[in-house]
């Protein structure tokens, strides 16, 4: 069963039948919580949030719509991620070892295309639903045109380790790239917008790509500046950085 619960007063407002499996989704207007039971399925909504769409047990994954709890559409697919287009109409899955990404109507259950993608790759949409692309474990981005399945673009970004994870609003990627270290990118530019460290102890900083930096109280006494010179690598806390190169951090650029 798949339910949709008002967030502040966790009353249900909705609950979809799903064969083996276990769902509970949470949708407000700026954030989406989703909390899996034991299938631990992929599950999405459409960015408009009319449609919804789950993965079963079975390996059928299913599309409702959001309003009136409709099932639209049953298709055969074990899948590792799912995405729905923003206006709903398009179903993307990123198979679980094929290497596929196909592209469904979300309505009909028809198959419109399958492209060529690394397993597990993370899918995002650009242009409204005109673009599609899938960011993949060694960091590449991959960018079809939706209309004519064409590879348009592909270019290099962060390398880390799988899954990653897509914003709400569709722009950006959390990627893991270490023990407790997670970076932060702008898909439609591969742009990296910083870098944030879990240290333990309620203790995490928070590092933009220009060197700038903030975090929990004090953290600066735990952190170092490793400087390469003629003289051979020097390590500086940060207040002597600061004198050092005459360099003013700046929290207010996070």
């Amino acid at each position: 069963m798949i339910a949709i619960l008002n967030r502040p007063t966790s009353t249900c407002l909705r609950t979809y039948p799903s064969l083996q499996t276990s769902v509970l989704l949470e949708k407000s207007k700026d954030v989406m919580d989703v909390r899996t039971g034991f299938s631990g399925m992929p599950f999405v909504w459409s960015r408009d949030g009319g449609r919804v769409a789950a993965e079963g047990l079975d390996k059928h994954v299913r599309v409702w719509d959001a309003q009136t709890g409709k099932l639209l559409c049953v298709i055969q697919s074990a899948v590792a991620s799912l995405l729905l287009s923003p206006d709903g109409k398009i179903l993307a899955d990123s198979a679980e070892s094929y290497g596929k990404l196909n592209l469904w109507n979300a309505e009909s259950g028809e198959l419109i295309r399958t492209l060529a993608a690394q397993s597990n790759a993370l899918l995002f949409w650009l242009d409204d639903g005109k673009r599609i692309g899938a960011k993949d474990s060694r960091g590449e981005t991959s960018i079809w045109d939706v209309s004519t399945g064409q590879l348009v673009e592909r270019r290099q970004g962060i390398v880390g380790n799988p899954p990653h994870a897509l914003s709400p609003n569709g722009k950006l990627a959390r990627v893991l790239v270490g023990p407790c270290v997670i970076r932060f990118e702008e898909l439609a530019t591969n742009r990296d917008l910083g870098t944030l460290v879990i240290m333990g102890r309620d203790q995490y900083v928070k590092v933009n790509p220009n060197g700038h930096f903030s975090g929990s109280p004090n953290v600066d006494r735990r952190l170092i500046y490793i400087v390469k010179t003629s003289k051979g690598q020097q390590t500086y806390t940060c207040e002597d950085f600061a004198a050092k190169f005459d360099w003013q951090n700046d929290p207010g650029q996070l």
